[in-house]
């Protein structure tokens, strides 16, 4: 139940029986939402169809005589831009219907074989689930008062449903080849494994991988740091990983017909990426942080599409790009949310935002954003962090994109995002990256401008920065960085040409 008997009646309201805590929710910002949200759910519903029309119509007229909101988008990305970010404006996160509704909106699952894929189900059981929450809690906040503790329930087992995906083009797996545990954005608090085959169908196909997908639990009901704790269940049961003195475990239980389509177990971390979007991006970085803090074997990459890591939402790029990215939401609503995420802790806590938390001596990471969303500022912001303290850091700023572009078919960067990620994991796999020298990177804010800058722990060098057309038939060993080295790529696709400027450091 809140702490408010009585929210306004535009608000969320937690149900009867509501199992945890959460801080009163304000109302929607504007009188059309606060007035749509305070109707019965049939008449908001009609009320909400309708302006989303309106918008998407207007969008679409808009684009034919004005042309797009940002150059290079097609008449398709313009409309589907348009309805997501129309959707998303009607119910904002403290909404009353808002959750119900997209939560069901986002249920939906496709068809994996639509992809040209296969999915195995599988699930991950886990052992005296108690000892596996004191242990996170104990990590990742120690000594901190949550606003709903910990569970620590004397049941003797749960279950973390997930599925593995494997592209239909990749033959029967191998015990050589590499394995992503992919952990699937939406705020913390929407989508599912299903939602997300558009992304990891073609992330197994690119990166020659399996993929396995959690169904981690979500905020409002699980907030943090529950989805750490299954994030960290799911890699031990793919390593079949201990360590000293744990008082739980976990195991991947899969059916047994399925060898053609799932790696054996265990899985060495060598051969491991952790790759996620959005908050799922978060998650893994969360992850990654935990594993270094309990001293359990690294992966051997991450992959992080979007990232969304400053929940404090202090970035420049969340207003400036505001009406260029659908993920515009209500900013009141937007910090109740991850206020509820939070559970209690301050949104800049390092462990709930890990952009401010431990960045030294990371695994290697490619992250992939557009320069046109409101955390693209997250993006860059994590890629001069890390560089600055040495570790191996590619990140690749796809121009006039929005929020995890990847997604939509009709976006030809997609295809360069996802042949750039298979190129990155498989570079992994050949050569493990080397490389300790600390490089501070600064100011990439524009194509042809970049400065370097020295820190007490951070030797500066000199950027090279260069622009050529790239023909996308052709493979990117000419142009990705070798593993000694961190880079920034800005990249544009536009009729078929990728033009980039990249600025590249090499360690000495």
């Amino acid at each position: 139940m809140a702490g408010d008997k009585h929210p306004p009646a535009s608000a969320f309201r937690p149900p009867r029986g509501f199992p945890v805590v959460v801080p009163p929710a304000p109302a929607p910002s504007t009188s059309a939402q606060r007035l749509s949200h305070a109707l019965p759910l049939p008449a908001h519903l009609a009320l909400s169809t309708a302006s989303t029309t309106l918008q998407v119509a207007v969008a679409a007229v808009t684009h034919l005589v004005d042309g797009p909101v940002r150059p290079g988008w097609s008449l398709a990305t313009t409309l589907a831009h348009a309805a997501l970010k129309a959707t998303l404006v009607n119910h904002p996160p403290q909404g009353r219907h808002s959750l119900s509704i997209v939560r069901a909106a986002t249920q939906f699952a496709i068809p994996a074989a639509m992809l040209g894929a296969s999915r195995t189900g599988a699930s991950v059981d886990i052992a005296m689930p108690a000892g596996l929450a004191r242990t996170v809690a104990d990590a990742v906040c120690p000594g901190a008062v949550l606003r709903n503790a910990v569970s620590c329930s004397a049941a003797a087992a749960r279950s973390i449903p997930g599925e593995w995906i494997r592209h239909n083009s990749l033959g029967p797996a191998s015990d050589s080849e590499p394995v992503v545990l992919y952990l699937h954005g939406g705020a913390h608090i929407f989508m599912s494994p299903g939602t997300h085959r558009a992304i990891t169908a073609r992330v197994s196909q690119s990166a020659r991988a399996s993929v396995f997908v959690p169904d981690y639990r979500l905020a409002p009901e699980n907030p943090f740091p529950s989805a750490i704790e299954d994030a960290l269940a799911c890699y031990l049961a793919l390593t079949g990983l201990d360590f000293p003195g744990s008082t739980f475990a976990a195991a991947l239980r899969q059916p047994v017909k399925t060898a053609s389509a799932v790696p054996t177990l265990p899985i060495s971390p060598s051969r491991i990426i952790v790759a996620g979007d959005s908050s799922g991006a978060c998650l893994s970085l969360q992850l990654v942080q935990l594993l270094k803090a309990l001293r359990i074997p690294r992966p051997a990459g991450m992959v992080m599409l979007s990232p969304f890591l400053d929940h404090e939402i202090s970035s420049p790029s969340f207003h400036k790009n505001w009406s260029s990215d659908f993920l515009s939401l209500d900013i009141d609503g937007v910090e109740w949310a991850l206020d509820v995420y939070a559970n209690g802790l301050p949104r800049s806590h390092p462990s709930v935002s890990p952009i401010f938390g431990d960045l030294w001596d990371l695994p290697p990471m490619l992250i992939q954003a557009g320069d046109a969303e409101v955390v693209t500022d997250d993006a860059v912001g994590l890629f001069k962090r890390a560089a600055a303290l040495g570790n191996h850091v590619e990140l690749q700023l796809f121009t006039n994109m929005f929020h995890v572009f990847h997604t939509f078919p009709m976006v030809g960067e997609a295809a360069e995002a996802f042949r750039r990620i298979g190129h990155f994991v498989q570079t992994l796999q050949s050569q493990t990256p080397q490389g300790s020298v600390s490089v501070a990177v600064d100011a990439v804010g524009s194509d042809s401008e970049s400065q370097s800058s020295k820190s007490p722990q951070a030797c500066a060098l000199p950027l090279s920065v260069a622009s050529a057309d790239v023909d996308p038939s052709e493979t990117l060993s000419g142009t990705t960085p070798p593993p000694s080295a961190r880079s920034f790529v800005r990249v544009q696709l536009l009729r078929g040409t990728i033009v980039e400027s990249r600025e590249l450091v090499h360690d000495m």
